[in-house]
């Protein structure tokens, strides 16, 4: 599993990711044949309308039990590029913390599945931390 926050689906709450025991590696194999990674998202951190840094996640989308992952497989890069049209479009990351803002976050990867037309298929969305250029 990738280390980081879960995002749950939109009216769920945000989950802190626990450690792992022999349940959750029992859970993780199942989940990781039926997930599709997003690797290497850049998106700009912008202080004062000008760009600061830019900052790195990783993202694994978890399909809902019962869907066929090979369809949102074979759709990654049109997600992809809407994830990236949307971190672009609107920024995320407090530049004087250099933390995700979550909420704004989430909504936006849920809108990129919007976009692609693939919301259905996916129960949920794991990032990892944020890296940054340094």
């Amino acid at each position: 599993m990738i280390a980081g926050a879960a995002l749950a689906s939109p009216g769920v709450s945000l989950a802190a990711v626990k450690s792992k025991d022999k349940d959750d590696e029992e859970t993780d194999a199942g989940e990781s044949a039926r997930s599709v990674d997003v690797l290497g998202i850049a998106f700009p951190v912008v202080r004062n309308k000008k760009i600061v840094n830019y900052a790195f996640m990783n993202l694994r989308y978890v399909v809902a039990s019962g869907k066929d992952h090979w369809k949102l497989r074979e759709n990654a890069h049109i997600l992809r590029d809407a994830i990236i049209i949307a971190f672009h479009r609107t920024h995320f990351v407090d530049p004087n913390t250099q933390e995700l803002e979550s909420d704004s976050a989430m909504a936006a990867l849920w809108s990129a599945l919007d976009a692609t037309g693939l919301r259905q298929m996916v129960e949920r969305i794991d990032h990892s931390q944020l890296e940054f250029q340094t």
